[in-house]
């Protein structure tokens, strides 16, 4: 629609200078045609304004008289004083309409509002003796204080309507204002706005100056909106706001201002939604004016006071007009037209004339407009159109709308959440507590939104009932991918660590500045009771707290917990969490319950009969809902039959009294009767039989779910479920963004039927029918899948679900996840091949290699069962031999291998299968590991070559591990250049599928490239590719306990040491070792025997030959029992002292030493005693010493003289080699 033009009829109203008289002007014309309104004018109409006063006053205390007439004798007196004997206003009224053009009227007050006359009238009230003329379509009337020319609205050019919400309801003061149901209607009306991004609004919900204030100066805001109770006084107008404890604060005109200017901005407007804020009396301007002279731009209030209701309609149909762009006095003039045509439709009696008292007062009559061709910042979250919603995995059901009441709890929650203090107490979070239904969990989803709108970005971590390691781990790894966080998620996928360890890590380190609330609902599921005391943490919730409490003691993160039960905490977590206590709705947060349900579920009901009803249903919030739902569509008979029966049957709620349990039973049970008769009434008794079985759904579920739980019984499900609903029997809520349903646990608590596995079985199938997706399979609705499989009593179904977990889960790296389902499943089917293998696979993958060869040979007993599938039998075997390598067990790690590939084979017929290349990597894996590398290089060129074949590219993490895994081949045949070429080649590949190269795949081929540039002395090269590979390790797994980063210090240390840094490398092969003994849980490991073999070697070089000797004896001994054709036992027997003796007879007879000879003598030498004397002698020989052979060590003029030093063995030794010498001199110089 084309906006109408706009033309402007201005009146300036100054002192006269005369005894108090006034001076009318219309700008721009010859002040000689200025008119003098006198003292007995000005008399006559400020007693025209009393009588209305009056008359109003007396409308409010009871009276039936109507102050229509004054209203009417006041704005004829405005009119006449506007329009004067030259009829300007009327004449600016005709022109305006005979020209299609909207009127903006503006009267101007000159001088000090606090002295001015004029301060006090009702200039809105104008009337021409056919009507109040602001109530006509295109007429617009502003008081504007000031002599600011009016001109155009101020655009607002950043594309948002900035709001700023704040009500105040301190202690004591009556009566209590429906100020949530305001934010509510207000947030209804601009849903569109927000949810386009034109509009943003943010609660405060302290009531406090000081908050507003806070808030004021963190952001900008152009409209501040105030709700609550005002009064007229003595001294001046004063809202009535809250302390910090949430008693009576007076905040006059001058407070408000100065919080308002010390904001970061001046908003354009302040709406002062409470009453006589722009009333006044003769001496004390109105808090309006007051506000307006102190320079806000434009602040609307109310002259007298006005009905919730009209103060919300008005202050909607502002918001949301001036969210569309309008000018703020055309949305000020469309408000009070609304509200009057409201108004009108009442009957006499009741109507409140509410749009009269609506006063705008600005500095600038033109206001401001949002300029709506400048995009908005981004789309926002419209309002819900839901009650509830459901927080984290959909069972934390809170309130979107309806919320009523808990004011000082919720403040008190939120200072928690946002400061970490209660008081002057540090606190770690809050617990709050109180029976069932009361409203917990709506309460902590009220102060989580609302600390969500002061934080900006807020992260949940919601976790429902019983909690153990899955559960934790996998909502803390959605909380970390809803935020992107892909570095939380490698802290988090660490499975060296324990889960509550990864928690602390991100809240101490990653999230430490975080805003974040870890919600912990129902947690009285993780309590074991006491009878006598408080109940005690269970044995997973005790260190889950022992972490979480210290942690956001000091993070910004906080714990919310709601319980029915009050528990004890360990004495060094006393004093972490505030005790926040919820009883039952005080007793005018029941009454505005009723007024909210009184236009459509209350309408019939009396508020004498719902306040009976309400205290025998013990004002608890959650069955009042219920009761709610009942009662609608009733008539007015049912309806005092109900009442009667409850009074009847229920006693008067006594809190404290009595059994609480038993009393909320027998109300749920009350309701629950009354519910099931209305439905069986309307509907069949088989009613309740369907309840029983859908409380088989924790979450609430489309009505498709929903229709097996209705097998052979008479009910039409489709039409029967909402109707359900409407009484209360179920609840509603949703699925995938659609409606959902679930039995409410206060119709049904459990599911305890006789046949529950037949409802569990249906379940499963329903959530594995709507997981599969185009994106493939959604594995949150698997896992609901699976969890009701496990109760099902189907093997095969749970097998087929828990295989597609496997492979989601193994993906993910979430190993100890994995685990822990797997032993789940392992528990309700203990005979299961299948969670036997996955849970072995699931170890082996988290690296609890002793768990996964136990579960493997479990399922190796049941692996010759014929209805077992071949494949994976063959993974069995693969899976198995892994274990068996690491363990060092590398035959029957081979004979594994070579059963999984036949099984393979023979199930595909052909070796053109990706599954063939795998098992034949893992043999030339196993192979290169035993150190036969020989017969590793054609097993892994095969595998190679089938996928290369099958995939037709390079570009594929596995063909990368193939060429990887040749480059380790290739190496150990000493044929470094090619090694180097293939390794360059893995690691291209690597880069280019994981770019960011946070991967371990890139680690371990930087690793290799690493290795082999040391082969080839190239020490810088070789240093810089480890320290990068060790870079990527540390990341990926966020602890050196890993056998990767054991491997690649083990590399580097050998690389200092060549490069002479002795020490340095001494003490990272130490660490090594440290690091192997925690990853292999033995010092019997050929792993850690390498290791204790380079470290002996080095330690005997660094004159530390006795720890040295024992760590190479050590080694050896390991090596020869577990890999007998280990390279360095290859080594041991070059350097055995009959080689060298050898290689010394040699060199004496032909005078010349090869390295060979250097070499072993060196190894002997490093070797320390008795082998330094054995090198010493055989170096002698090879020198050509005379037939005495000397000199010999220690100055020995004989080998007789050594001997007695030495061992029986190593001596008669020594006399052979001897002997041999000088038979070779003699042969050699001929008879003599």
């Amino acid at each position: 629609m084309t906006p109408r033009s706009l033309r402007v009829c201005c009146f300036d109203l100054a002192s006269a200078g005369q005894g108090g008289a006034l001076r009318l002007q219309i700008p721009g014309r010859p002040l000689a045609e200025a008119r003098v309104v006198t003292a007995v004018d000005l008399a006559a109409i400020a007693a025209g304004a009393e009588t209305l006063r009056d008359a109003e006053r007396a409308r409010r205390s009871g009276s039936r008289v109507d102050p229509a007439g004054p209203m009417r004798a006041h704005g004829e007196a405005i009119y006449r004083l506007l329009d004067g004997p030259g009829r300007d206003l009327t004449s600016a009224l005709h022109d305006a309409h005979e020209h299609g053009c909207d009127l903006l009227v503006v009267v101007r007050l000159l001088g000090n509002p606090r002295t001015h006359p004029a301060c006090g009238w009702r200039f809105e009230l104008a009337h021409d003796g056919d009507g109040h003329v602001a109530r006509r379509r295109g007429v617009q009337f502003v008081v504007q204080y000031g002599d600011r020319a009016v001109g155009e609205p101020q655009r607002l050019d950043h594309g948002r309507l900035r709001i700023l919400f704040m009500a105040y309801s301190p202690q004591g003061v009556e009566p209590v204002l429906d100020y949530e149901g305001e934010e509510e209607a207000v947030l209804e009306a601009l849903a569109p706005n927000v949810e386009a991004g034109r509009v943003s609004v943010e609660v405060v919900e302290d009531g406090t100056l000081a908050e507003l204030g806070r808030r004021l100066k963190t952001a900008r805001y152009d409209v501040v909106y105030l709700s609550g109770h005002g009064e007229l006084r003595e001294d001046g107008p004063v809202l009535l706001l809250e302390d910090e404890v949430g008693g009576l604060d007076l905040v006059g005109t001058e407070r408000l201002f100065d919080a308002l200017a010390r904001g970061q901005t001046m908003p354009q407007l302040v709406v002062l939604a409470s009453c006589e804020t722009a009333g006044n009396r003769d001496d004390v301007a109105s808090m309006a004016a007051g506000l307006v002279a102190r320079g806000v731009p434009a602040v609307l209030g109310w002259v007298r006071p006005v009905a919730d209701a009209d103060a919300t309609q008005a202050s909607r149909d502002l918001l949301d007009q001036l969210a569309t762009g309008h000018a703020l006095p055309e949305a000020a003039a469309f408000a009070r037209r609304e509200l009057a045509d409201t108004d009108a439709k009442r009957h006499a009696p009741a109507r409140t004339h509410g749009w009269s008292t609506m006063h705008l007062a600005t500095g600038e009559a033109a206001g401001f407009a949002l300029d709506v061709g400048v995009p908005p910042p981004e789309a926002g979250l419209a309002p819900p159109t839901e009650i509830y919603k459901f927080l984290g995995d959909g069972r934390m059901r809170v309130l979107q709308q309806g919320f009523v009441g808990r004011r000082r709890a919720l403040q008190r929650l939120i200072r928690i959440l946002r400061h970490g203090k209660d008081g002057d107490a540090t606190r770690a979070g809050a617990v709050v507590i109180g029976m069932k239904g009361v409203g917990k969990s709506c309460l902590a989803g009220r102060a989580i939104d609302r600390h969500g709108q002061d934080s900006g970005e807020l992260a949940l971590l919601v976790l429902h009932g019983a909690l153990d390691d899955a559960t934790v781990l996998e909502h803390a790894r959605r909380c970390a991918v809803a935020s992107g966080d892909r570095e939380a998620e490698k802290v988090l996928e660490n499975v060296n660590e324990p889960v509550e360890r990864r928690i602390e890590r991100l809240l101490l380190g990653r999230w430490s500045k975080r805003a974040l609330v870890v919600v912990l609902d129902d947690f009285e599921k993780n309590l074991e009771l006491c009878p006598d005391g408080l109940a005690r943490l269970s044995p997973f919730a005790a260190p889950l707290l022992g972490t979480l409490l210290p942690a956001c003691r000091t993070a910004k993160a906080k714990v919310l917990i709601t319980s029915t039960v009050d528990f004890e905490l360990a004495p060094q977590l006393q004093g972490s969490l505030s005790a926040i206590e919820l009883g039952p709705l005080e007793p005018s947060d029941v009454r505005k319950l009723w007024t909210r349900g009184r236009e459509t579920d209350l309408r019939d009901v009396s508020p004498a009969q719902w306040d009976a009803l309400a205290e025998r249903l013990g004002r608890n919030a959650r069955i009042l809902d219920w009761a709610r739902i009942l009662l609608g569509g009733r008539s007015s008979r049912e309806i005092e039959d109900l009442v009667a029966k409850a009074q009847a049957e229920l006693p008067v709620w006594r809190e404290g009294a009595g059994d609480v349990d038993a009393q909320t039973r027998l109300v749920e049970l009350f309701l629950f009767h009354s519910a099931l008769d209305r439905a069986q009434a309307e509907a069949h008794p088989d009613v309740r039989v369907f309840l029983e079985r859908a409380r088989v759904y924790e979450l609430a579920v489309p009505i498709e779910a929903l229709l097996p739980m209705g097998d052979g019984l008479q009910l039409d499900l489709r039409r029967e479920i909402p109707a359900l609903a409407n009484v209360g029997l179920l609840e509603f809520g949703s699925f995938e963004g659609g409606r959902g349903y679930r039995v409410s646990p206060l119709v049904v608590a459990e599911l305890a039927v006789a046949d529950a596995e037949r409802w569990h079985r249906a379940a499963a199938q329903y959530f594995e029918g709507v997981s599969n997706t185009r994106h493939g399979r959604r594995a949150d609705l698997i896992t609901r899948a699976w969890e009701h499989s496990l109760f099902a009593d189907t093997e095969d179904l749970s097998d087929r679900l828990g295989s597609q977990l496997r492979a989601h889960l193994h993906l993910e790296g979430l190993y100890s996840m994995a685990y822990s389902m797997a032993e789940r499943q392992i528990r309700a089917y203990p005979h299961s091949f299948f969670a036997a293998l996955w849970a072995g696979d699931a170890a082996l993958d988290a690296g609890r290699v002793s768990e996964a060869r136990t579960h493997f040979e479990l399922a190796d007993l049941h692996a010759e069962r014929p209805d077992i599938d071949p494949l994976l039998v063959a993974m069995l075997h693969h899976q198995y031999a892994r274990v068996l390598a690491t363990q060092g067990e590398f035959d029957s790690a081979c004979e594994r291998l070579g059963s999984s590939y036949a099984l393979l084979l023979r199930c595909f017929g052909t070796e053109a299968r990706l599954e063939i290349a795998t098992s034949l990597h893992q043999l030339a894996v196993t192979l290169s590991d035993r150190r036969k590398p020989l017969e590793a290089l054609p097993v892994i060129t095969r595998a190679l070559g089938i996928r290369r074949a099958l995939l037709g590219t390079d570009e594929h993490r596995d063909v990368a591990a193939d060429v990887h895994e040749l480059a380790r081949v290739l190496r150990a045949l000493d044929r470094l250049p090619e090694a180097r070429a293939q390794i360059e080649h893995s690691v291209a590949i690597k880069r280019r599928l994981f770019p960011d190269n946070d991967h371990r795949d890139v680690a371990a081929s930087l690793h290799e490239l690493g290795s082999i540039h040391r082969a080839q002395g190239n020490l810088t090269d070789a240093g810089a590719c480890l320290t990068q590979a060790l870079t990527v390790q540390r990341r990926v797994y966020t602890t050196d306990d890993h056998p990767d980063v054991a491997g690649t210090l083990h590399e580097l240390a050998l690389v200092l040491f060549e490069q002479q840094a002795a020490d340095a490398a001494i003490e990272s092969l130490r660490k090594v070792l440290t690091i192997e003994s925690r990853i292999y849980h033995t010092r019997n490991h050929y792993r850690l025997a390498e290791s204790e073999f380079a470290l002996g070697m080095m330690l005997i070089e660094n004159d530390k030959a006795e720890e040295g000797t024992e760590f190479v004896n050590h080694a050896l001994e390991v090596l020869r029992a577990q890999v007998p054709g280990h390279p360095i036992l290859q080594q041991i027997a070059r350097i055995s002292p009959v080689n060298v003796a050898r290689a010394a007879l040699g060199a004496r007879q032909s005078g010349e030493r090869g390295d060979a000879l250097d070499q072993g003598l060196d190894a002997l030498h490093k070797a320390g005693e008795p082998h330094a004397t054995v090198a010493a002698y055989l170096d002698a020989i090879a020198r050509r010493a005379g037939p005495a052979l000397v000199p010999l060590p220690g100055g020995a003029r004989s080998l007789d003289d050594v001997a007695r030093d030495l061992p029986e063995d190593i001596a008669k030794f020594l006399r052979t080699v001897r002997d041999a010498a000088l038979a070779a001199d003699a042969a050699r110089e001929g008879p003599a």
